[in-house]
């Protein structure tokens, strides 16, 4: 019988255990074990020498170019744990180092220092975090019409007076519906909802300077996500935007930004923001001191609240991302077809333990985890693949640039 499919997956698990009455709990049986298989180390703890062992799946590897604007800087959603990340100039690569909490190296910084970076920190969130730019209430509204009173938008935030607070937004389709608390611009929001949704769900600030603050993707629920901080801190630039107009030189072919004493030179390359027409990256021309051309063709647009952030540089990441959990009937697993009946006997196994039938479960249990064990020998075959992690070397006063070079920048 064929496997691919989360729901040809499950109709072979109640086929086998004779259990078709909980088709819901088979699908969290199911994504449960692909979980598992995520972070296979449960399946080496018999043996004393791989106590703790992770390994990292060639499948789970992915690559980013992120442009910086600041000092702080979100990764992929979908980053579960950074391989490297490299510096770009424009003409070549520098691999920075990872600063961990316990390196010596942190006593020698100095964190308002500003320049090119030769260091990162890395953070975590539980959570879809945002800011808003000052204090106001929210507003939620979804791309389909579908998405009305089954689905809610959790907000939690901190009022103007620093005690935590909370509210739940009932979705109305494609017709905004306003939240009622107002939160501070001082801390962060926690935004997540509660369920997949037909269309694409958007939280925005309610009243001028009116900001996207974050869209959830129908999977979304409160997807984790992961920032790193450079060292030293990038020299940030942006300006406020305060008219939009058709270009002198490339008339229906540029657009005019003014945005006063801007300090930007022609080359320069810049994101705008907030903007229902212009949002996106650009190569600025024909800069003078207080306009700049993007190639957009002009658009009438009032400058309410849209700003401008200079790209400083641009960083490379390679990192893993985790197995995603299946969701639609027709999805597959994020891993090759050959190992999909691994997924059947966690699933299974799982089952059994729901029974209660504890020779079936612990049998079937044993067979599972001797086919993670074959998928992590079959995974680490691969010629060029380093599958575990190195530690960080702690060399105080010195930072690795790149493979075994290092340097004195501390």
């Amino acid at each position: 019988m064929s496997l691919s499919t989360l729901a040809e997956l499950r109709s072979n698990v109640a086929t086998t255990c004779r259990e078709t009455q909980i088709n819901s709990l088979i699908d969290t049986f199911i994504n449960l074990s692909l979980q598992e298989i995520n972070d296979p180390a449960w399946s080496f703890e018999q043996s004393q020498a791989f106590r703790g062992y992770s390994h990292l799946w060639t499948f789970n590897r992915r690559e980013a170019t992120i442009p910086v604007l600041s000092s702080m800087i979100n990764l992929p959603r979908d980053c579960d744990k950074i391989n490297f990340v490299l510096y770009y100039d424009g003409s070549s690569f520098t691999k920075l180092q990872f600063l961990p909490d316990n390196s010596d190296i942190i006593a020698y910084i100095n964190p308002t220092a500003t320049g090119r970076p030769i260091g990162y920190r890395n953070w975590q969130e539980e959570g879809l975090s945002v800011s808003l730019s000052t204090d106001d209430k929210v507003t939620a509204v979804s791309s389909s019409a579908s998405d009305t009173s089954s689905f809610t938008v959790s907000v939690v935030g901190y009022s103007a007076k620093e005690y935590i607070q909370s509210e739940v937004i009932t979705l109305n389709g494609i017709t905004a519906v306003n939240g009622t608390l107002t939160y501070s611009a001082e801390f962060p929001l926690r935004i997540s909802k509660s369920a997949k949704t037909t269309g694409y769900i958007t939280i925005a600030k309610q009243t001028a300077p009116l900001t996207e603050l974050v869209v959830l993707a129908p999977e979304d629920r409160s997807p984790r996500f992961k920032v790193i901080g450079l060292y030293p801190i990038p020299d940030e630039e942006s300006g406020t935007i305060t008219v939009f107009a058709n270009s002198v030189t490339s008339p229906g072919v540029k657009t005019t930004v003014t945005s006063v004493a801007h300090g930007l030179a022609d080359d320069d390359e810049v994101i705008i923001t907030l903007s229902a027409i212009y949002n996106g990256t650009y190569d600025i021309s024909n800069v003078t001191t207080n306009t700049f051309d993007i190639t957009k063709v002009y658009v009438a647009e009032a400058a309410v609240s849209q700003r401008w952030d200079k790209i400083i540089y641009d960083i490379y990441i390679e990192y893993y991302t985790r197995i995603r959990q299946l969701v639609n009937d027709t999805d597959v697993p994020d891993i090759d077809e050959k190992w999909l009946w691994v997924v059947r006997l966690g699933a299974i196994a799982k089952v059994y333990a729901y029974q209660k039938a504890d020779e079936k479960m612990v049998s079937t249990q044993a067979m599972y985890a001797a086919g993670v064990r074959a998928m992590v020998k079959s995974d680490s075959s691969e010629s060029d693949y380093i599958p575990v992690l190195r530690s960080h070397r702690k060399l105080t006063g010195m930072v690795e640039l790149t493979d075994d070079k290092y340097s004195l920048t501390f």
